[in-house]
């Protein structure tokens, strides 16, 4: 059996939920109108994670010029490092987050 039940719940609540289940999960994934967001909110969202993208390379920017500028002091170097390390992180999932809101807008727009 794949779905366990916890045995607390009665047998004629155990039917009711799988029958909903089993009724309304075809009726969503077969269903003909889909939602369509709008062409402006998408605009706007990948103009949003282009800004923050390129707020992460001036981050980059600034943590390469605290790890040149720190030369023999490794507190400053170590603060470059930081900052270098969580822009670029920073850029992953940024580039993450367009890939997957392109991609689920492109499923809806179908």
């Amino acid at each position: 059996m794949l779905c366990h039940f916890p045995k607390i719940i009665p047998v004629k609540a155990k039917v009711f939920i799988a029958h909903l289940v089993i009724s309304f999960v075809p009726s969503i994934a077969f269903a003909q109108q889909r939602f369509s967001p709008p062409p402006t909110l998408v605009y706007l969202i990948n103009r949003f994670l282009v800004l923050v993208g390129l707020l992460a390379v001036i981050f980059i920017i600034i943590g390469s010029a605290r790890l040149i500028i720190a030369k023999d002091n490794e507190d400053e170097a170590e603060k470059g490092r930081k900052t270098i390390i969580a822009a670029v992180l920073g850029l992953l999932v940024i580039g993450l987050a367009a890939v997957i809101i392109n991609f689920v807008v492109g499923i809806y727009k179908k």
